[in-house]
C-alpha cells in the first residue's frame, strides 16, 4: 500500500508516487496468487515446485487472517483517501503545479550519471501498463526484474528526500492538499487517522507474524 499521504513529512514517496502513478497499480504486476499458508508481505515470487512453504501453527493462521481482513480494510481507506485527493487536485491548479514541481525537482535529486530517473520511471509505467488489464501475465522473470527496479527507484526517492528543498516542497504540498482535501470532504480528517492506526496495526500483527 503506497497510499500514505498523511506520512509525506517522513517520506516524499506520497506525493510524488501518487502523482507519478506508482502506487497501487504497481501490485498488478508484483503480485502473485497466494495460499493459505503465503505470508502477508511476500519479499519475491517463489520457482514452483522447488520449496514447500512452512506450515503454519493455529496461532500464525489467525493472525494471517487477522492481516488479511485488515488489508481489505486499508484499502478502502487508500481508496476514499485517494477519491477524495483526485478530486482535490482537479478543483485546485494550484496544487497540481506544487505536485509537478516536487515531481521535477525529486526526478532531478535521484538522477546521476549512470541512472536517469525520468526514463526510468517511464519504464516502469510502461511495464505495468502492459499487465494492467489483466489479459496478459508477466513470466517469473519479468516479475523479479521488475520488482528489483521498483526497489531501486524507491531507494533513491528515499535517498532523494533527505535533501532540503525536496523536504521543504513535500512539507509545503502536504500541508496544503490536507487543508484542501478538508475543504473537499470533511470526513478527511477522521480517515486520515483511521489510515494511520490502521497502518501501526498492520505492522503490530505483521510483526507477530514474522516473530513466530
Amino acid at each position: 500500500m503506497n497510499f500514505r499521504f498523511n506520512r509525506v513529512s517522513k517520506s516524499a514517496l506520497s506525493a510524488l508516487v501518487l502523482s507519478l502513478g506508482l502506487s497501487v497499480s504497481a501490485a498488478a504486476l508484483a503480485e502473485q496468487p497466494a495460499g493459505p499458508s503465503a505470508g502477508p508481505m511476500p519479499q519475491g515470487p517463489m520457482a514452483h515446485g522447488q520449496m514447500q512453504p512452512p506450515k503454519l501453527t493455529p496461532e500464525q493462521q489467525a493472525t494471517m487472517m487477522e492481516l488479511r481482513k485488515l488489508q481489505q480494510e486499508m484499502q478502502s481507506t487508500q481508496m476514499t483517501l485517494q477519491s477524495i485527493q483526485q478530486k482535490t487536485f482537479e478543483k485546485n491548479p494550484s496544487l497540481v503545479k506544487q505536485r509537478d514541481k516536487l515531481q521535477v525537482t525529486m526526478l532531478k535529486k535521484m538522477s546521476s550519471k549512470d541512472y536517469d530517473a525520468k526514463a526510468e520511471l517511464e519504464a516502469l509505467k510502461a511495464t505495468m501498463a502492459k499487465y494492467q488489464d489483466g489479459k496478459n501475465k508477466p513470466s517469473q522473470e519479468e516479475v523479479v526484474n521488475f520488482q528489483k527496479r521498483q526497489l531501486t527507484f524507491q531507494q533513491n526517492q528515499q535517498k532523494a528526500y533527505q535533501d532540503p528543498e525536496v523536504q521543504k516542497l513535500a512539507t509545503s504540498l502536504k500541508t496544503n492538499v490536507q487543508a484542501k482535501m478538508v475543504e473537499v470532504d470533511p470526513k478527511t480528517t477522521d480517515l486520515l487517522k483511521k489510515a494511520e492506526t490502521q497502518g501501526k496495526q498492520f505492522m503490530e500483527l505483521r510483526q507477530k507474524m514474522i516473530g513466530k
